[in-house]
């Protein structure tokens, strides 16, 4: 009977601690899946959120500096991955993060003390051109801590470096280039070298070729092909002071110190040829061409970052200059004939462009200004000797047959059926009959005491160009007596006129580029202009553009399509000055009074518009702010920015904006979510010229209740936590209480949106578990959330509620059971 007992209260103490242990673990597994299920949830919230993608970068119509950092001597850079390796003067080797090229983060630096101009990276090594200490290697495997393993002193005078295979080629002070074997990098080995006493700043290697920067004799093309026998094949020289070299494709970017970026085309490398010119940097010494940058070294401003993408640049492909002082040019068939003010009169075939070749000439020792040909004459105003007539039936043998002298002093020269219309410096408008050109003879004259410089005539009115008088406009119906009957004057300085339809365009000296509404000849009216500081001297009309040149800002292209707002679309410049300018199909003819003749080949740029951003990867919330980007061509001012949905018009984003390649939107309220959106993106004055962005995404704002759920038995009085997840575009939120689904209070106002909320409940609520949390945005109420239903009780409330604090069913059933068998053991005893 004993061990009977025994065994009955053994086995009742087992059962209680098995049913607590049971209970116990219950509890635990319980927290632990309602964490696991917290972070499920957070797993599958981190994948439905959107991803945003950084801003993508834009192509502008204009070159633009984005980014400087180094303030030291920068003379040289390049780029390997997302690190830019600069020649640093004194500085030595530094080495420039530039995973954001908007803000670049020097890492490592290397100096010995000499003076570093040149640098050429190449695998785990930055070859150093070090002026005082020749050519250094560097190892760079750990580019926070550069070491040098070679050095080769006999390349002192190093001023820049490149590597090619198993060969360095030194650009070097005394000797122009010198050639390494640095197979071995630890024991580099002179075995060739190049040189004609120049002053070699840079050398490249492409191919089979060197490309050597003289900062005397320009760009100078070698031929590498036997590294111990270099030999000289092409040659390009401006008179600039090129310092660096680089080679993409066809074309070498020279950095051309005061004269800046300068491209030209090496596709023939025994012709190259200048195409294009940057002129926007201190002293430009470095360059380094990567993507859609040109990586310049400056020696004033550091490191500078030039976007490169697409910059509407004509470009040259002929010259003709003897030296002289070229004043006018004016083409007819395959001959340029030019005013050269002491050449006097020449005559250019320029059959091929790209060749030009002055084939005849006349000059008597006058100043030749301007010319106009008409038939077999040429008519040349020609200083102090006045209306030249010559016959040019034969360009190689031009004769003179007339001429008109009477003491001033002719500018301009416009032919119009039997008559001459002459711009005469101190004379004013003077009308030439040449009805017999052997025997010219004056009719008429205007003369209000201004400079007449140019003149333009359409039908029966003369359109002068006249100094500080501005444009007059002279009635020359009777060429015998003619009468001035419109002025537009504001004390400036008025050098050249050309009319199209009705206006008049002026190349003012001191006023820039002016165009004049001429639609009633009595009263000109400026409607447009340009003045960008220049000195304006010739214009030229050719379709929807004007040609003008300027003194010292060589021609500038402008898009005429609205007279009131020309608009800038391209320039050329090389350092001359810019007199004269005549357009002939896609040639640009320029008299220049430096540089002779130049011939520019200009291709109309056609007005596209791009969407770069947003693209089909995007997926943007509302109430985000997001950034629309766009490239454009052509002359487009502003733009209309629209949303479609399902290829259906939806809302009008902005209009009129600035063409500038971005816009920062900010997403509304009120849009459905959907995977089917589009941008357009219109010129806001020619709607025919537009593009679509890809289809993306918008989704609405969210917000997940997340605590209590379900299982949460909350007393009042106690205090918990409220907790949410919700998008990071609401700032804050209102949090509230509603009981069988009917709103009870407000817990809180306007809370910032952390994601939690600590909420001690009131004293006054009663027994229910069917209340719930709802969160909503404090801004905008259509976007919230409610949590499960969850049970409130007050335990000292004996009419409400079953729940107990902390109570657990099992483990009340267990220590009950145990009680119930030692009552009976107990009383099974007493018996």
């Amino acid at each position: 009977m004993k061990n009977t007992k025994k065994i009955l209260f053994m086995l009742t103490v087992i059962f209680t601690l098995s049913s607590c242990f049971f209970a116990l673990n219950y509890s635990i597994d319980s927290r632990l899946a309602s964490v696991s299920l917290q972070l499920i949830r957070e797993n599958e919230s981190m994948q439905t959120m959107p991803f945003i993608e950084p801003k993508s970068s834009t192509v502008s119509l204009d070159i633009a500096n984005t980014a400087n950092i180094l303030d030291g001597e920068i003379i040289d850079v390049m780029i390997a991955g997302t690190l830019a390796y600069v020649a640093d003067g004194y500085g030595g080797l530094s080495i420039v993060d530039i995973s954001d090229a908007a803000a670049p983060t020097k890492v490592g630096q290397w100096d010995d003390g000499g003076y570093s101009y040149g640098v050429h990276v190449l695998g785990s090594y930055a070859y150093l051109a070090d002026f005082d200490d020749g050519l250094e290697i560097i190892d760079i495997s750990d580019p926070t801590v550069p070491m040098k393993v070679g050095q080769d002193i006999d390349c002192n005078g190093a001023y820049d470096v490149y590597v090619s295979g198993s060969y360095a080629y030194v650009a070097n002070f005394y000797i122009d280039l010198k050639i390494i074997d640095i197979s071995d990098p630890t024991i580099p080995v002179e075995v060739g070298q190049f040189d004609e006493d120049g002053s070699v700043r840079s050398v490249y290697i492409s191919g089979s070729y060197a490309y050597l920067a003289d900062y005397n004799d320009g760009l100078k093309i070698i031929d590498i092909s036997n590294p111990t026998s270099p030999v000289k094949i092409g040659q390009f020289d401006d008179g600039g002071s090129a310092n660096d070299v680089y080679v993409l494709g066809s074309y070498a970017y020279v950095a051309d110190w005061a004269d800046g970026l300068e491209i030209i085309d090496i596709s023939d490398p025994t012709i190259p040829a200048e195409v294009g010119e940057v002129v926007d940097f201190g002293c430009a010494c470095g360059v380094y061409v990567s993507g859609l940058y040109a990586y310049v070294a400056d020696l004033d401003d550091g490191l500078e970052i030039i976007d490169i993408s697409n910059p509407l640049i004509p470009a040259e492909v002929g010259q003709f200059d003897d030296g002289a002082y070229v004043n006018c040019v004016y083409v007819s068939g395959s001959y340029a004939y030019l005013a050269n003010f002491f050449d006097g009169f020449e005559i250019i075939d320029i059959s091929n462009p790209t060749a030009p070749t002055r084939v005849g000439q006349h000059n008597d020792g006058g100043q030749a200004y301007g010319v106009y040909v008409s038939g077999s004459y040429a008519y040349l105003a020609d200083g102090d000797n006045g209306l030249e007539i010559i016959d040019i039936s034969d360009p190689t043998a031009p004769v003179e047959v007339g001429q008109v002298v009477d003491g001033g002093e002719a500018h301009d020269v416009y032919v119009s059926g039997t008559y001459v219309y002459l711009a005469d410096r101190n004379d004013g408008l003077e009308i030439i009959d040449i009805s017999d050109p052997t025997a010219p003879v004056e009719v008429g004259q205007h003369d209000d005491g201004g400079e007449a410089y140019s003149v333009y005539v359409v039908g029966s009115y003369a359109y002068v160009a006249d100094g500080v008088d501005g444009l007059e406009i002279i009635d020359i119906s009777d060429p015998t007596a003619p009468v001035e009957v419109g002025q537009f004057n504001e004390g400036e300085n008025a050098r050249d006129v050309y009319v199209s339809g009705f206006y008049a365009y002026v190349a003012d000296y001191d006023g820039g580029f002016e165009i004049f509404d001429i639609s009633d000849p009595t009263v000109p009216t400026r409607v447009g202009q340009f003045d960008d500081g220049g000195y304006a001297y010739g214009v030229y009309i050719s379709g929807l553009y004007a040609y003008v040149t300027e003194s010292y800002d060589g021609l500038e292209i402008f898009d005429i399509s609205d007279p009131t707002t020309p608009v800038k679309i391209g320039q050329f410049d090389d350092g001359g000055s810019a007199m004269d300018v005549f357009v002939f199909g896609s040639y640009v003819f320029m008299a220049d009074w430096s540089d002779g003749l130049e011939i520019l080949h200009v291709t109309e740029v056609e007005h596209t518009i791009l969407i770069t951003n947003p693209d089909s990867s995007l997926v943007w919330e509302i109430g985000s702010s997001q950034y629309i980007n766009w490239e454009s061509t052509g002359s487009i001012s502003t733009v209309t920015i629209e949303l479609y949905r399902d290829e259906v018009f939806e809302t009008t984003i902005a209009s009129d904006v600035s063409n500038d390649g971005s816009y920062y939107w900010t997403l509304p309220s009120g849009l459905d979510r959907d995977e089917d959106y589009q941008i357009k993106i219109s010129d806001a004055s020619d709607s025919s010229v537009y593009d679509y962005s890809s289809n993306f995404e918008i989704f609405p704002k969210l917000i997940t209740v997340t605590a209590p759920d379900s299982s949460s038995s909350w007393e009042i009085d106690s205090s918990h936590y409220i907790d949410w997840e919700s998008s990071e575009y609401i700032s804050t939120v209102d949090i509230e209480l509603y009981k069988d689904e009917v709103f009870n209070t407000t817990i809180v106002s306007d809370l910032s949106n952390d994601g939690s909320y600590y909420w001690t409940l009131p004293s006054d609520l009663d027994n229910s578990s069917n209340y719930q949390i709802k969160i909503l945005d404090t801004f905008d109420s259509s976007v919230y959330d409610y949590s499960e239903y969850f049970e409130i009780f007050n335990i000292s409330d004996n009419n409400g509620g079953s729940s107990i604090s902390g109570f657990n069913p099992i483990l009340f059933l267990g220590v009950m059971g145990g009680i119930s068998v030692i009552l009976a053991l107990k009383k099974r005893k007493n018996i």
